[in-house]
């Protein structure tokens, strides 16, 4: 379960991201649940996409390229990958709103 691997090695370091960007609600979700917060799941792929050459990258392997590339993982990816899961739930958002606009524009047609 790579996701663990993510919470054991940087989970503080999210929560650090989190709370310097401002993002403070969403450090508390992120504390609250855990590993099993979306955030984790998010980071899993983008994790994997970026290590793995042709597709899976199994947990041992995740762990030593973190272990190996902590400092540029902490300082240059995790903040980029934060960014995109910060847009990402913009982007979910916006669209929650959109589709509960277009509810109501039905209703009013019927």
């Amino acid at each position: 379960m790579s996701k663990l691997i993510l919470y054991m090695l940087l989970h503080s370091e999210i929560l650090k991201i989190l709370e310097k960007e401002g993002y403070y609600s969403i450090s508390i979700s992120v504390e609250k649940y855990s590993v099993n917060h979306e955030i984790y799941d998010f980071l899993d792929q983008l994790f994997s996409m970026y290590y793995s050459d042709y597709g899976g990258l199994n947990c041992k392997i995740l762990e030593e390229k973190i272990l190996k590339e902590y400092d540029k993982v902490v300082t240059k990816l995790l903040p980029r990958f934060i960014k995109m899961y910060i847009n990402y739930l913009k982007q979910k958002e916006e669209l929650g709103k959109l589709t509960e606009r277009l509810e109501i524009l039905k209703e009013l047609q019927k």
